[in-house]
């Protein structure tokens, strides 16, 4: 199977637990990294907040409730927006494939449709924030050339800077990352638009245990052109080794 990484999944499940070896290289790193995190806990459900902020200090808040599995190193991901009324019932579905297009859909039930995400579509905010439908899908690390850049410390912590850049057309025309030596665990991501400027930092502000695993439980995706600002906090989680795939179909988006 190819190795992939699911962007919002590894966020939401990442964890790691490795020990990092003397002097890999740039895609060892970031396989061992995904290898160690995104497949770590077979199921979880999680309680979340999403805080939006504008520039001008505006906050929107948004409550949800996701479900996700891994099935046979693929990973599913069913999430609900709970509150606030206008954006509640609204749900979104994501199906990770291993020779195909990843799978994204999602219910509106003020129309009563289930729309799937496609094409140019996939570079849109998901549901106003920070994050978009592209970033939530699952990467060929094949499609993008990596190269380790000098190591650097957030804080104290000792980082193996990568930097990625895609082989084919893109929405970023490089990405690069901070992945913790200690643990592998990925504590910072830039993301360049395609003229090269800097677009949007993600940090990594909280990790919390769940069992032996790591989880980052506070997420902060901030937009460098536009000031915009997207926190993501898990509030709970729990474990769930025995959630059934009718958890995660249409029939199951489409329910409130």
């Amino acid at each position: 199977m190819t190795a992939k990484m699911v962007t919002v999944t590894f966020l939401f499940l990442g964890l790691g637990g490795a020990r990092a070896e003397a002097a890999p290289d740039a895609k060892t790193i970031v396989k061992r990294a995904i290898d160690h995190q995104a497949f770590n806990l077979p199921g979880a459900e999680m309680k979340m907040e999403m805080l939006l902020r504008n520039r001008r200090g505006g906050v929107q808040e948004r409550k949800l409730f996701s479900r996700t599995k891994q099935k046979g190193g693929l990973n599913m991901t069913l999430t609900r927006f709970v509150a606030p009324p206008d954006v509640a019932g609204t749900s979104f579905l994501f199906l990770e494939k291993e020779d195909q297009d990843d799978e994204q859909h999602m219910y509106m039930p003020a129309l009563k449709m289930v729309k799937r995400i496609v094409g140019a579509q996939k570079n849109a905010r998901f549901m106003g924030s920070d994050f978009t439908y592209a970033d939530m899908e699952s990467r060929d690390l094949d499609a993008a050339a990596h190269r380790k850049l000098a190591d650097e410390k957030i804080g104290a912590t000792d980082c193996y800077v990568i930097e990625a850049i895609p082989k084919n057309r893109s929405a970023y025309s490089k990405i690069q990352t901070w992945i913790r030596k200690k643990d592998l665990v990925f504590v910072r991501t830039r993301f360049f638009d395609p003229k090269g400027k800097l677009l949007k930092e993600l940090f990594i502000k909280e990790v919390r245990s769940v069992g032996s695993t790591p989880v980052p439980t506070r997420i902060k995706v901030t937009n460098r052109q536009t000031g915009h600002s997207t926190l993501l906090v898990i509030s709970a989680i729990k474990a769930r080794a025995d959630l059934p795939d009718d958890q995660f179909t249409i029939r199951e988006l489409k329910k409130r």
